[in-house]
């Protein structure tokens, strides 16, 4: 963990709500390729945020590494990179969070995994127009239109990423001038510069696609991830990504357990008991009206599948103690099964046969 300070001053309490944003914004993201945010408290004169550490430090101190070494990255380093990043976006934006101030000096190194943080200068989307007038960012990443003051959405972020895309293949700035102005000269009006023949000419379009001046033009967060060059690292990430929300479940299950009384732990196995019978009994659970579960094809879902779909999670938190009167279950058997065997199973007293 990490503590960051932001200075308060003389501010009232009320005018600390700006030094807020980050703290507010971050814990309303929870993303892999995104900075963790812990906690967050006033102290004295500073506003204090305490977020995941990274111990390798910046996107920025690793190129200047390189640089001093006179290395270069292989391009599937790069889409590697790339591809965290786009995904971390992709998801800020689908929560219409802007970032506003992407560069190098903002991703951070946690092993071979990028991490998008200092979110202080973030906008959250509100209302009906999606432009944000606000100057501010840093000069070499920042985009026509946020520099000529048009306003910009989302596709201003898309710029940024560019920006690092060509710095992470050529250790420079992809604009660069000797004072603010001509940066910013070169930004609006000079040409877009390519990339080294090293790398593939597909990564220099897609480069060239999120340099596009013209915001209507210019490829989006997702649009950037379907391309070619990319598109097969993306699925081995969703990939990874659909194993670690099964593993962060089965850690809430465990934990939702370690929590129970011994009698509800024993309730519990008495339905997980149940459930393992009735497959071997060939017992298929129905939705009423014709439904089927999300979860198979053919609309079967084992016994303790349905009892979580159809109760609420209040139940289970409670000890389940009225769970089966409030379940209505529509079940068929097969002949080995017939109804009132059903009830012998789980030994469901007369009174809760809502069946």
């Amino acid at each position: 963990e990490v503590l960051k300070e932001i200075p308060v001053g003389d501010l009232k309490p009320d005018e600390t709500v700006k030094a807020n944003q980050e703290a507010q914004l971050l814990s309303q993201l929870h993303h892999p390729a995104i900075l963790k945010f812990y906690s967050s408290f006033l102290e004295r004169d500073a506003f204090c945020i305490v977020t995941e550490h990274c111990e390798d430090g910046d996107l920025d101190r690793k190129l200047e590494e390189l640089r001093a070494e006179g290395n270069t990255l292989s391009e599937m380093q790069v889409i590697h990179w790339l591809v965290q990043l786009l995904l971390g976006v992709s998801y800020m934006h689908h929560r219409r969070i802007l970032h506003r101030d992407l560069k190098a000096k903002n991703v951070f190194l946690k092993g071979n995994n990028m991490k998008i943080g200092d979110f202080g200068v973030s906008c959250l989307l509100m209302g009906s127009s999606d432009l944000a007038t606000t100057f501010t960012g840093t000069p070499y990443y920042m985009s026509p239109e946020a520099i000529s003051h048009r306003g910009y959405n989302s596709k201003s972020d898309i710029w940024s990423l560019g920006c690092i895309l060509y710095e992470m293949c050529c250790l420079k700035h992809a604009f660069e001038g000797y004072n603010f102005l001509s940066v910013v000269m070169k930004i609006v009006e000079g040409s877009t510069p390519s990339l080294p023949e090293s790398y593939s000419p597909e990564l220099n379009s897609l480069m060239h696609r999120m340099l596009e001046r013209d915001p209507r033009r210019r490829v989006s967060a997702e649009e950037a991830l379907s391309c070619g060059v990319l598109e097969d690292l993306v699925q081995v990430q969703d990939l990874l990504s659909v194993q670690q929300k099964v593993h962060l479940q089965t850690l809430r299950e465990r934990s939702e357990v370690e929590k129970m009384s011994p009698r509800e732990r024993m309730r519990l196995r008495k339905l997980q008991a149940a459930d393992e019978r009735a497959k071997k009994l060939n017992i298929g659970l129905y939705f009423p009206k014709g439904q089927t579960s999300p979860f198979t094809p053919q609309g079967y879902v084992s016994f303790s599948q349905a009892i979580e779909l159809l109760c609420h999670d209040s139940d289970i938190a409670s000890g389940c103690s009225d769970l089966l009167s409030r379940t209505r279950l529509f079940v068929v058997f097969s002949s080995l099964a017939p109804p009132n065997h059903f009830h012998s199973f789980l030994n469901i007293p007369k009174a809760n046969k809502h069946l």
